[in-house]
């Protein structure tokens, strides 16, 4: 059996970040269908709240390695104004390492130049981001963060906190993720407990009403939230399932299993992506439920 106390599997934490980083990224861009369409439902919604045309500073909260970046970049990039800055942090200095990699590389191609300049990543804790400026930021953004941080009720209110009078804030959670079910087909094969994630359907982080009730009660106004789905698209389902046991969420699973445990996992989970997940036109897609939120900051 591995050794799951090899490294830290706590996602709460910046360091289970760190030391899955490359593993973290790989899948982040290799699977990047799930960031992109939750990012591209946050932009359109913080767009109709407040116009990107108002906006003086944009925060991106957890940014990782930049896709919502990328995003904003392909959709809004000629509706921002020329003097708005783009603060992009992450408590994962593995992270903002990445972030900074993919801004140079975009800077010296050329592409998006103009807002990718703008960009400025810093290691920071959305429960403690006492570099920003209260009353500083015009729209703030959190996609798949606020549920798998250590505070989220102090997480919320440092967003309100760096927001500007009428500054709006939109965030996203997951409902029901397909990934996590299809690789818990790997328990059908090992005989003994494995501890994988859940998510309860009594979980606030998994309801509209949930999420908007943590809207409301840390203080914003005009808070809404709504359903949407994402699809992650697969094209190996060979490197599938190694490539999901290393994500911090499931990398204590994978510490527990032996390389023969592993590889007999893999199988099972390989098999059910062929049989619940193949479309018709034989790609594998697999669905996830997700809610977003949106608030505001109380004008003055």
């Amino acid at each position: 059996m591995g050794d799951s106390t090899a490294k830290d599997h706590d996602y709460t934490k910046s360091s289970a970040w760190d030391a899955a980083a490359a593993a973290t990224i790989h899948c982040m861009t290799k699977y990047n269908s799930v960031s992109r369409s939750a990012y591209s439902t946050i932009f359109q919604g913080l767009e109709v709240n407040r116009p990107f045309s108002n906006a003086t500073t944009i925060l991106d909260i957890g940014c990782g390695p930049g896709i919502g970046i990328e995003v904003l970049s392909e959709s809004f990039s000629k509706d921002l104004p020329a003097e708005f800055v783009l603060k992009a942090i992450d408590f994962s200095p593995a992270m903002i390492q990445a972030l900074e990699g993919a801004k140079l590389n975009y800077i010296n191609k050329g592409i998006a130049k103009e807002i990718w300049s703008k960009v400025k990543g810093e290691v920071l804790d959305v429960t403690k981001m006492n570099t920003i400026a209260s009353g500083s930021v015009s729209h703030a953004l959190a996609n798949y963060v606020l549920f798998g941080v250590s505070d989220s009720s102090m997480a919320f209110q440092e967003i309100l906190r760096v927001l500007e009078p009428g500054g709006v804030v939109a965030m996203t959670s997951f409902s029901k993720v397909g990934w996590i079910d299809c690789m818990g087909s790997i328990k059908g094969v090992i005989d003994r407990e494995l501890k994988f994630p859940t998510m309860s359907p009594t979980d606030p982080w998994t309801t509209v009403d949930g999420v908007k009730q943590k809207l409301d009660t840390a203080g914003f106004i005009d808070t809404h939230a709504g359903e949407f789905e994402v699809v992650m698209e697969v094209d190996s389902i060979k490197e599938f399932p190694y490539d999901m046991m290393d994500v911090p969420s499931l990398s204590a699973v994978r510490s527990a299993l032996t390389p023969e445990e592993m590889d007999r996992g893999a199988a099972a989970v390989t098999d059910t992506l062929r049989n619940n997940y193949t479309t018709k036109d034989g790609k594998i897609k697999i669905p996830a439920s997700c809610i977003v939120g949106w608030g505001r900051r109380k004008p003055s």
